[in-house]
């Protein structure tokens, strides 16, 4: 199924960490030489007050106010832990990775077991595509914090993302507060989260969990278009094509004459055989993007499907003028069937 549409939907967007002041912070303390001037100290209580006041402007988004304030406390204390870890996040929140990273290691070798800088840093490795690394970074965090949802939750995200859908599942049914074997809601109402988890059942061939947590998906949902379509998109990947269609539809009513949804749509149609409908709806999308091969070639292999041998070479003709570099497109108009194999019509291709 192809799964392109108008705005990704974030299935494995990488929640931000929040910012934690742990206290008390640890200032140093003046000299009592009196022949070396002491330097100025923020007393550890203001330091506190200083941090706490920087991540507030933080969390309202107003980054350079943080930066500034939480750059105040390091040049008194460099050694400040929460400080870097803080500044790391306001950097990270301005596009400075470089910068936010180099925070974020500044305060783990300061404080090796910072469950903050940890998680912070993950979520960075992750979003630069150091898979790797972010894993590491959320299996430190759990094992100092079990419960850290966002830890959970990210590596769980990664997991799957790599295809390790026996390590994800767990993770993901924990952060959406399902306990496996008991009925009951959902507890999360991220979206994101449970169409992750659904799409980890659908490719550990679990395909009950995925039914059962797709109404619940589908009930919560409400009028968004492009959940529907991503959940209808995880069901048609589990050959649960009656309940596709029927999602598939409805995303057509809540966005009309989307390329994607009707190009889905026709695809779910072929595979339950229902080939008429399937032929006005694959046309349908055609119309709309006149230069795509897609449709084309599955009309093709409908027509195939239907012994309509010139119908079917028309369509795959006109699949490799717009796409010439399509090997299944010019195997099916060929009409080597042994060397076609999956590409031939009649074989349901999800």
């Amino acid at each position: 199924m192809r799964r392109s549409w108008l705005g990704p939907l974030g299935l494995f967007a990488l929640a931000t960490v929040a910012i934690f002041l742990s206290a008390p912070l640890v200032g140093a303390q003046p000299s009592r030489s009196a022949k070396t001037k002491p330097k100025p100290v923020i007393p550890v209580h203001n330091q506190t007050v200083e941090l706490a006041e920087a991540a507030n402007l933080f969390q309202t988004g107003r980054l350079e106010e943080a930066e500034a304030a939480v750059r105040k406390v390091i040049a008194i204390d460099s050694r400040n832990a929460e400080a870097h870890s803080l500044l790391g996040a306001v950097l990270d929140q301005r596009g400075l990775a470089t910068e936010a990273e180099r925070e974020y290691q500044a305060a783990l070798l300061l404080k090796p077991n910072s469950v903050t800088a940890l998680a912070n840093l993950g979520v960075l490795l992750a979003r630069t595509n150091r898979t790797a690394d972010a894993i590491q970074r959320f299996q430190s965090v759990l094992r100092l914090d079990p419960q850290h949802a966002t830890a959970v939750y990210n590596l769980g995200a990664l997991y799957a993302a790599r295809g390790e859908y026996k390590l994800a599942i767990p993770l993901l049914e924990k952060a959406a507060g399902i306990v496996p074997g008991k009925n009951g809601a959902h507890q999360s109402s991220d979206a994101a989260l449970r169409l992750t988890l659904l799409n980890a059942y659908v490719h550990a061939d679990r395909r009950q969990d995925a039914l059962e947590l797709s109404r619940s998906v589908e009930q919560s949902a409400g009028s968004d278009p492009r959940t529907m379509f991503t959940l209808a998109l995880s069901l048609a990947e589990a050959r649960e094509y009656a309940e596709a269609v029927r999602l598939f539809k409805r995303t057509n009513d809540l966005r009309p004459q989307t390329y994607e949804v009707l190009y889905n749509l026709g695809l779910a149609l072929y595979n339950l055989d229902q080939f008429d409908e399937a032929i006005q709806t694959l046309a349908s999308a055609s119309a709309i993007a006149p230069t795509r091969a897609d449709p084309h070639y599955r009309l093709g292999l409908i027509a195939s499907a239907q012994g309509d041998t010139k119908a079917a070479l028309i369509h795959w003709t006109k699949a490799l003028e717009l796409q010439p570099a399509r090997p299944s497109a010019s195997c099916a108009r060929a009409r080597r069937v042994p060397a076609c194999g999956a590409s031939m019509a009649g074989v349901r291709e999800p």
